[in-house]
């Protein structure tokens, strides 16, 4: 391996170059893997030909609260405007802080899940704090904004005009704006110059930041008479937390999303958890929806693992030519036992789709192969136009063997 030498390509996924002009005209492209136009510079080239780069990125979340929003409406006929929803919802942060959040965007990482316990949210900027906090190397600082958030550790600003700028995170700077905003004030910095300043501090060039300094500690000395020991140790705090620091409007729009999440979980569990069940089937739609009464939550039998489209298609035709089914084999002798198989009745006992069914699930379970083996020998007799002499001495015979068995029911644990 050789040093500063490319070994490899590789392209953003979501990031769009954008040009006043043709890029053609100012930069070499190629097609990817996938016949997508990318440019054949990487990231550095790009900027210092003054072209501007975008990170488009896409959130399903945004898809459930869209389908949950929906499901409310069809259900409940009630209107969910989720950008006007109150933001002191107090039931959206008793469902946060008691750390109910799974499907909450964000919010439903064991860990995350601690921190909401733990630290009491009450507000979507607690929710921002958290989401730029919960990163790699923040996270080292979350012990200690928790104790500053509940008082148990007093609050020392390294100068007062630092106070309006970190009284929102309890003193410590843990937004990118933050550490501008503070050059901006401290040292007079334009806020251009301060995005300058949050880029070469997060690029750790040395010498660089040897100039950022002493334009700091300059500033610092003209605007507000600081010291150059105060004003050196007040650009080593912002250094440090500008290495680590998070874009707070990225942070802010994750946490309304969140907020949000939360907000329709609280109030209309059904749907929002209907919604996040059906997006994670991935381009299967309609699988999950509520009961009508809104209690429950209907399961597709298609999204039961072992089961499948099409044999879901062939028992939904059986049962829509004859009368509900009575039990296993009636189910068996209505369908094709080669769609509907022994996988298939095995995985649709277990899930409880046959509840409504004879027999209990370990009754049904252990006549899988008589069921089927009657329906494909009934189905043989019938493609071959076979009629027995003794047919109605047959199937009084064969229909006292064709019962479930009422056997003792599975464990709790094994049916879970």
């Amino acid at each position: 391996m050789l040093e500063d030498l490319t070994h490899n390509s590789s392209v953003h996924a979501a990031g769009v170059v954008i040009g006043a002009e043709p890029l053609v005209n100012i930069l070499p492209l190629k097609k990817d893997e996938d016949g997508a136009i990318t440019t054949q510079y990487p990231m550095g080239p790009v900027e210092d030909l003054g072209l501007l780069k975008m990170d488009f990125l896409g959130l399903k979340t945004l898809t459930i609260i869209r389908n949950t929003c929906e499901m409310v409406k069809q259900w409940r006929d009630v209107d969910v405007d989720v950008d006007r929803v109150p933001t002191d919802d107090q039931k959206a942060y008793d469902l946060l802080n008691n750390g109910h959040t799974v499907g909450v965007f964000q919010l439903e990482s064991a860990g995350m899940r601690d921190l909401c316990r733990k630290f009491k949210l009450g507000s979507i900027e607690h929710i921002t704090a958290l989401v730029a906090l919960y990163r790699p190397g923040p996270m080292d600082l979350i012990p200690d904004f928790i104790r500053r958030r509940h008082g148990e550790v007093e609050i020392k600003y390294p100068h007062p005009l630092l106070e309006p700028i970190a009284n929102e995170t309890y003193g410590i700077l843990i937004y990118q704006e933050q550490v501008m905003k503070a050059a901006q004030v401290l040292a007079g910095y334009t806020l251009g110059a301060a995005d300058l300043l949050r880029r070469a501090m997060g690029k750790k060039k040395v010498e660089v930041m040897q100039e950022q300094r002493d334009q700091f500690v300059q500033g610092c000395a003209e605007h507000n008479n600081i010291s150059k020991r105060k004003a050196n140790e007040i650009f080593d705090l912002l250094e440090k937390f500008a290495g680590y620091g998070f874009n707070k409007s990225h942070a802010a729009a994750y946490a309304v999303v969140a907020y949000q999440t939360a907000y329709l979980k609280a109030h209309f569990p059904v749907e929002f958890l209907a919604a996040n069940m059906t997006t994670d089937m991935g381009d299967a739609a309609k699988l999950f929806a509520p009961a009508r009464d809104g209690s429950v939550i209907r399961f597709g039998m298609a999204a039961i693992k072992g089961v499948g489209g099409i044999a879901v298609e062939a028992i939904i035709k059986a049962r829509e030519t004859g009368e509900p089914f009575g039990d296993l084999f009636d189910l068996c002798d209505r369908c094709d036992t080669r769609t509907v198989n022994r996988k298939v009745l095995e995985a649709r006992i277990k899930s409880g789709a046959c509840d409504g069914l004879a027999g209990s699930r370990a009754g049904q379970f252990s006549v899988i192969d008589r069921a089927l083996a009657k329906a494909s020998s009934q189905a043989r007799d019938r493609e071959s136009g076979q009629t027995s002499l003794f047919g109605a001495l047959e199937q009084s015979s064969q229909s006292m063997q064709d019962i479930v068995p009422d056997l003792a029911e599975w464990e709790r644990g094994d049916i879970l």
